[in-house]
């Protein structure tokens, strides 16, 4: 019989009980979304134009140069859907 939820969904519903029971209502979107971000444009530390990270560090990143931001965000949610699905 497979488990209830992976690894990664457990740490999610203990985050999400936590935090309710601490400030008796459940976390916003906001909270649960704080320790990620995206970063665009290139910076000293890297060559390409897009990276998304989470509070363990870089998750993925694009390459140098993209044709137009469509094509930029498509490869991102690409990118971050194939992380999101190994981790899961």
């Amino acid at each position: 019989m497979p488990a209830p939820y992976t690894p990664r969904q457990g740490q999610f519903l203990a985050y999400i009980h936590a935090h309710t029971r601490l400030h008796r209502q459940p976390p916003s979107e906001m909270d649960m979304t704080a320790g990620s971000r995206v970063e665009l444009g290139r910076t000293e530390r890297t060559r390409s134009m897009a990276r998304a990270l989470d509070e363990g560090g870089t998750v993925w990143e694009g390459k140098e140069r993209y044709q137009s931001m469509v094509d930029l965000l498509r490869d991102l949610n690409e990118g971050t859907a194939q992380w999101n699905e190994e981790v899961t």
